[in-house]
């Protein structure tokens, strides 16, 4: 079984601490893989940014498996111009 996070609507510094929240409970409280959905995402800023930058570590040193799935236009944008698409790649990333 898998859980399933979707980040929804705006993802940006007035999200942040809920969404931190969020992930880093699915990552230490439960035992299965872990699915992150970006799709939904209509507005960002770099704090979503930063979140997915600790993410994809944290759940590798945790040995927990983190498969993120494709991310909204406006995230691969931002992800783009930052030069961080790789993030939200599976291959070669770090997570499953």
């Amino acid at each position: 079984m898998t859980h399933t996070i979707q980040l929804l609507g705006e993802q940006t510094i007035y999200q942040a601490r809920q969404t931190h929240t969020q992930l880093w409970q699915a990552l230490h409280e439960h035992n299965e893989p872990l699915q992150l959905e970006l799709a939904d995402v209509t507005e960002v800023d770099s704090s979503l940014v930063q979140i997915l930058l600790w993410l994809v570590p944290e759940a590798k040193r945790l040995g927990r498996p983190l498969t993120i799935g494709e991310p909204s236009a406006v995230l691969a944008e931002v992800l783009a111009e930052l030069g961080l698409s790789h993030i939200v790649q599976t291959e070669g990333a770090g997570h499953e």
